[in-house]
């Protein structure tokens, strides 16, 4: 999360978005020296910076599992605070292993 999305309580954006759920997704953690292949594509995010960001979500939102995610798209379960869904989307070893 950048500063300015850190300046606005989570309850807000919620209500602004109209969008209960926040989907933040990852390419890679870790230090860019331990991933040579993956520094010409982009930036991996730190694991400090990954640490904060889990602080962040786990204080400001309720965390979902894929089961979860299911059901609120079923309208079978109801969000009482804002949510997140984590995922990693590429398919790189270092997501498997």
């Amino acid at each position: 999360m950048g500063a300015p999305a850190s300046l606005i309580p989570p309850a807000v954006w919620a209500k602004w978005t109209g969008k209960p759920c926040f989907f933040p997704f990852y390419h890679a953690v870790g230090e860019p020296a331990d991933l040579p292949h993956i520094r010409p594509l982009y930036r991996p995010r730190s694991v400090r910076r990954f640490r904060e960001d889990l602080d962040f979500f786990l204080t400001h939102f309720e965390p979902l599992s894929l089961e979860m995610l299911a059901e609120v798209l079923r309208r079978e379960r109801v969000l009482r605070r804002p949510a997140f869904f984590l995922s990693f989307d590429d398919g790189l070893r270092e997501v498997y292993d």
